[in-house]
């Protein structure tokens, strides 16, 4: 039996298709190349510390480039007027590195110093003073790798979403890298990664050759579970649940949450404690102490009503710092907190400085220099290919002008983390302004900020604070606002500790 076709029929390849709106593919491209460029400049944060703290030049360009594409491929957001300056004086500084250094590249006379050494090498056959080496683009990698991380991650860090998942993506990839660094330390202590290790072998590294760096590194991330921790605690607290059930809680194993967050505040803190770096352990603890004094605001009321909490919790700081911190206590008792060495050798930049205070030695000229006054204290022990002092370094090769210049960018930035840090409580800003104390402290005293690795991680956490900082958003996605208050809280905001 056969049907006539309707009238009104017809074949579903002679339906048109429904006309698109115009400009909406050119709309989904873009979106689409913000979303791969944003994750390029998150899978660079993560992977930077790996090969070693990406010290080769290598790996810095690799970097860079990936920056540069990465920032290429980005829209650029609405900025705020403070968002805007931020910027453009990271920016203005950075051009004046390029002068200070094509200044550099013209040439200057020999000093006094030099003449002095020529003359004393005279009559020794073959001997001559240290040379100053021709600038070579390896200079230039790490620190224009640092302003591009820092642009970009800026840029990202706008977006309040975006600001919390690389929050969470550097606190769990760094907790990775402990927990490579606690098990390759237990059982190949002789290697690192694939190649043997030559220094360090008593101590904790993870994927950095330096102790110091890997401490300021897993310092860092331990301030980034620390927050986390306080932050499910606070949830609690929503609840209606008191401080001491809370605590207990997470101390007495009941609820998994809590003890998975504990474990990885304490395991990075056993990996930086475990790298026998007695700076860096040291300005952690006090970075973790600060961290729970600006977000957790406890207070003393509560600590006078539960004064077994203050027992249990010094109980168990002396128990977890003898566990933890033996390595470092080893150093203390033997060394003690000063360094005469490094002490001598800081006393000799200082003498560079006042030789060459304008436009310095050069940059990556600090060897080359620094051989020629020596001391003899520093001859006996450690490497002074660096200054171990990174102000103290710049002042050497760049002049005093862009040390104080740069200096004195960073503390304002850094000061105006801190401010909204203590007045917003909000755990991105407190992390920002927490990590950019611990790394610039200990950079004054080593070189942590002049290795890759660590320098990436700095830079995203400290450029994502201050975007935030900046932002003139009047909903956030912090619950508690100041003195308790509850504060609007946007619908699609999620707590920082759950996955988006």
């Amino acid at each position: 039996m056969t049907h006539s076709a309707s009238p009104h029929s017809r074949p579903l390849d002679a339906i048109p298709e429904m006309p698109r709106r115009p400009g909406s593919a050119r709309a989904t491209a873009r979106r689409w190349l913000a979303q791969g460029s944003a994750w390029l400049a998150l899978l660079v944060v993560v992977l930077a510390p790996l090969p070693f703290g990406s010290v080769e030049p290598a790996w810095v360009a690799l970097w860079c480039a990936a920056m540069a594409v990465s920032l290429l491929l980005a829209g650029l957001p609405a900025l705020s007027r403070a968002q805007t300056g931020i910027l453009l004086a990271i920016i203005g500084v950075y051009a004046c590195l390029l002068l200070a250094v094509a200044l550099q590249s013209l040439g200057t006379p020999p000093d006094a110093l030099r003449l002095r050494a020529d003359a004393l090498l005279a009559g020794a056959p073959g001997a001559t003073s240290s040379q100053r080496h021709p600038l070579s683009p390896a200079d230039l990698g790490s620190s224009l790798l640092f302003v591009l991380a820092f642009c970009r991650l800026f840029l990202l860090g706008t977006d309040e979403a975006w600001s919390r998942r690389v929050f969470r993506v550097v606190a769990w990839s760094g907790l990775g890298y402990a927990l490579y660094g606690a098990l390759s330390f237990a059982f190949d202590p002789s290697h690192l990664l694939w190649r043997p290790k030559t220094a360090y072998l008593g101590n904790l590294t993870g994927p950095f050759v330096n102790r110091n760096t890997a401490a300021t590194y897993f310092g860092a991330v331990t301030v980034l579970w620390t927050i986390l921790f306080i932050a499910a605690i606070k949830r609690g607290s929503a609840g209606g649940l008191t401080l001491s059930e809370r605590l207990w809680l997470a101390l007495s194993g009941r609820d998994a949450g809590l003890v998975g967050l504990l474990f990885g505040a304490l395991l990075c803190l056993g990996a930086t404690a475990a790298t026998g770096s007695r700076a860096g352990f040291l300005l952690t603890l006090a970075a973790v102490a600060l961290t729970t004094l600006v977000y957790g605001r406890i207070g003393l009321g509560p600590l006078r009503r539960h004064p077994w909490l203050v027992a249990g919790g010094g109980i168990l700081a002396i128990l977890v710092l003898e566990m933890l911190a033996g390595l470092v206590a080893t150093r203390l008792h033997l060394i003690g907190l000063d360094d005469e060495a490094r002490l001598d050798a800081y006393q000799a930049g200082f003498g560079l400085v006042a030789l060459r205070p304008w436009l310095g030695w050069g940059l990556g000229n600090f060897e080359a220099a620094f051989a020629a006054v020596r001391p003899e204290a520093a001859g006996l022990t450690g490497v002074w290919d660096r200054a171990h002092s990174t102000p103290l370094e710049w002042a050497i090769e760049l002049g005093l002008p862009f040390a104080v210049l740069l200096g004195a960018l960073w503390l304002w930035l850094l000061g105006k983390l801190l401010r909204s840090g203590w007045r917003t409580r909000l755990p991105v800003i407190i992390a920002g302004g927490v990590v950019g104390l611990l790394g610039t402290l200990h950079s004054s005293i080593d070189f942590s900020l002049q290795i890759p690795g660590f320098a990436v991680t700095f830079a995203a956490l400290t450029a994502i604070g201050l975007a935030q900082a900046t932002s003139t958003m009047k909903t956030r996605s912090e619950t508690i606002g100041l003195r308790g208050r509850r504060r609007r809280r946007p619908d699609n905001a999620r707590p920082l500790g759950r996955p988006s």
